[in-house]
């Protein structure tokens, strides 16, 4: 393109150089000025042609089609300005700059997509959610998102927490969504299909149906940009899904470039695009591996309290029987010593002539007072033996 362009420019200065160089009628120079005119001419046709050629042979700029969902938000979807917002727009014009492909978007709805992907009208087809109906026709991409789908319904409700319990009520789908598949296997037949994500939560709202079905975080996105988050309640989990790009069956080559180009992008960059539309990094701080250590944590710290519990109540037992025991030494201690001092008094104050001998020494222990009288004196105690 520049190489044309310079030559084209080239080719008209000297055109106009030759054409400066032309004299009036009847100058001596008009035959010299006509001949140099015609030699511009040519040079002119020949630099041109050349030009033409070097642009023709210059190759265009590659670029793939991208059918996006229209109506995903905040994974990716059209506000009212007309402009294609959301997680997969921006992470598909990082792989531009990656790769140096032009990303051309196609926004559409997600069942609308599929066909326009498996006929050949679209080279990629992002998100689609995981189905088996898909693999015939798809080539999935690992997960770019994991989903948890939720029954959402009217405040009014009780009770609804499984597939058991939605029996009964009318539930909206997302006609092109898995919910749709998932409901038929749980034998659910009062569904009503709705094109886009909007129409089936404006049809809870006017009471066309009782309940709907929708990811976790695209259905409280609807809701509050509506306005009606709190008209309605959320049941637990039904189900878990997942997000992925896809290209038609047999595209091995563009499956690996496209994959490649992903890779090429820096991990900052993902977690920043990720923190701007979910809230949170994929990558955060809590993650799958520190969770699994917290929980590990977690539970030794519970193991050694269970093990200082036990240790404790033992030790709380065995202080028990030795002041039980001590107790009981102390009473029978209490009771020898009330019997001897008893005994002392007795012996003391007796009429009779009490002499108390060590067995194994044959001494004399102690005198009471009537045998020291009949003595006539005060022994010494210990001082006689037998």
């Amino acid at each position: 393109m520049i190489i044309a362009l310079f030559l084209e420019e080239c080719t008209l200065r000297l055109a106009l150089y030759f054409l400066q160089c032309l004299k009036p009628q009847g100058s001596p120079h008009n035959r010299i000025g006509f001949i140099t005119l015609v030699l511009a001419s040519l040079l002119f046709l020949v630099l041109t042609t050349v030009a033409d050629a070097t642009q023709e042979a210059s190759p265009p700029k590659r670029f793939i089609t991208v059918a996006i969902a229209s109506d995903l938000s905040p994974h990716s979807f059209v506000d009212t300005d007309g402009e294609l917002k959301g997680a997969r727009p921006e992470f598909w014009r990082l792989w531009s700059l990656a790769t140096h492909i032009d990303v051309r978007f196609l926004p559409i709805s997600w069942g609308e997509a599929i066909d326009i992907v498996v006929n050949g009208k679209a080279d990629v087809i992002d998100p689609v959610f995981f189905s088996p109906r898909l693999l015939p026709y798809l080539d999935l991409s690992e997960p770019t998102y994991h989903s948890v789908v939720h029954a959402f319904f009217n405040k009014d409700i009780l009770g609804i927490n499984d597939a058991q319990s939605l029996h009964g009520f009318a539930v909206g789908v997302y006609s092109h969504g898995v919910c749709k598949d998932w409901m038929a296997e749980q034998g659910i037949k009062n569904v009503h299909l709705y094109s886009t994500l909007e129409a089936m939560i404006q049809g809870a709202l006017h009471h066309e149906t009782e309940v709907f079905c929708a990811g976790r975080v695209t259905g409280f996105t609807y809701l509050t940009k509506l306005g009606i988050a709190d008209q309605f309640r959320i049941s637990p989990p039904l189900y878990s899904s997942t997000f992925h790009w896809g290209v038609r069956k047999g595209k091995d080559a563009l499956f690996t470039e496209i994959q490649q180009g992903f890779d090429k992008i820096p991990k900052e960059d993902v977690d920043a695009i990720n923190q701007k539309w979910f809230g949170a990094s994929v990558s955060s701080d809590w993650s799958d591996d520190h969770i699994r250590q917290a929980i590990i944590v977690a539970l030794i710290g519970l193991a050694v309290v269970l093990v200082l519990v036990i240790w404790n109540q033992m030790l709380r037992r065995r202080v028990a029987v030795a002041v039980g025991e001590y107790k009981a030494i102390h009473t029978q201690l209490r009771t020898i010593s009330d019997r001897d001092h008893l005994f002392a008094a007795l012996a003391l104050q007796s009429v009779n002539a009490i002499v108390l001998i060590d067995c194994e020494t044959l001494r004399f222990v102690e005198f009471n007072d009537a045998a020291c009288d009949r003595l006539g004196y005060r022994l010494r105690y210990g001082a006689f033996c037998l």
